[in-house]
């Protein structure tokens, strides 16, 4: 399959974060991995549309000590679409250490979610963006990887995530070479009202 293709296939819709805002961060980086999360919420419509919204809007949960800890990452992932908040270009705070270095993805665990879809367009999202930035399924990471945490929960049961790895994998090898003028890893990548509720797992 042709990049574009591919990239027409996940349903990205683009809401990036305002500049300006705290947990926007303006610093560039150059991605050497991808970081995967479970957004660890799941009640109900708790989708990528809310994930979303909540990043934008609000973008912070309370710490014990009554501080804001403020949080943002580059994409999230339901079983519908990928939507993007974060230019590709530029910091997340997501993964503690790895925040310079990586992309941080979220893909969500909802009540109503086809879980299995959502995996399979999170991975043909990774093998984009691998893609675009000449790395290889070595560089998809989860965020326990950098902190510790038990982060994504529900890839790190059994050997999920060996079988998500190995689906970008195939996904990744078999995108055909094409000439481009210009990348897609924003213009080609394609871009409910909840309170989400967020844990002390970003860091």
């Amino acid at each position: 399959m042709r990049r574009g293709e591919l990239g027409e296939s996940l349903g990205l819709e683009v809401e990036l974060i305002d500049e300006g805002r705290p947990n926007r961060s303006g610093v560039p980086i150059r991605p050497e991995y991808l970081t995967i999360h479970n957004t660890s919420n799941t009640g109900s419509r708790a989708d990528a549309k809310a994930h979303s919204k909540w990043v934008r809007k609000t973008g912070y949960y309370i710490l014990r000590s009554g501080k804001k800890n403020w949080v943002s990452w580059h994409y999230t992932v339901d079983d519908m679409r990928v939507i993007q908040q974060l230019p590709a270009s530029e910091k997340g705070w997501h993964a503690g250490k790895g925040n310079g270095v990586s992309l941080g993805i979220e893909i969500c665990m909802h009540k109503e979610i086809s879980q299995k879809a959502a995996y399979d367009r999170a991975a043909r999202l990774c093998a984009c963006l691998l893609y675009d930035f000449s790395l290889s399924v070595d560089a998809v990471v989860t965020h326990k990887h950098w902190t510790g945490k038990n982060c994504p929960v529900l890839l790190l049961k059994g050997n999920r995530w060996d079988k998500f790895r190995t689906s970008i994998e195939h996904y990744l090898n078999n995108i055909t070479t094409e000439s481009e003028s210009t990348t897609e890893t924003e213009e080609e990548l394609a871009p409910i009202e909840c309170t989400v509720k967020c844990d002390e797992s970003y860091g």
